[in-house]
């Protein structure tokens, strides 16, 4: 019973902690936009119009987090989609680069993914049960 405990407040404690990589990463991207949009001229870059959105949908998961956190997860998969496919698109073609240009994207990304986790370890046995009684 104790060891369950303490499990359960590692768990509580990580989804705090992936909130507020979360949160602080978004708040990074709000900067980088602020600092973006004095400098852009007319008509608006397409990469400013992509990072617009994922800023809205990073707002929205963050919102939802607590309620939904699936909602976080796939907010960030999207955002690594269209950084993959290339929507967003890159400075140069190395490994290196990319990781420094997406530092924030990426740990938004673990950042959701371990939330989801840990939220699915502090309500595993609540969302079991709700799947057995429902079939």
């Amino acid at each position: 019973m104790v060891v369950r405990r303490a499990y359960s407040h590692i768990f509580r404690i990580l989804y705090l902690l992936c909130f507020i990589l979360m949160l602080l990463c978004s708040l990074a991207l709000c900067g980088w936009l602020l600092l973006a949009s004095m400098d852009m001229g007319w008509p608006v870059p397409r990469i400013i119009i992509y990072m617009i959105c994922l800023l809205v949908a990073q707002i929205i998961s963050l919102i939802l987090y607590f309620k939904w956190p699936l909602v976080a997860v796939l907010a960030a998969w999207i955002d690594m989609l269209l950084i993959m496919v290339g929507v967003v698109p890159r400075n140069s073609t190395s490994w290196n680069s990319f990781f420094y240009q997406f530092m924030f994207n990426i740990i938004f990304w673990a950042a959701a993914n371990g939330g989801y986790a840990a939220y699915f370890a502090l309500n595993r046995r609540r969302l079991v049960q709700g799947r057995v009684a429902q079939a």
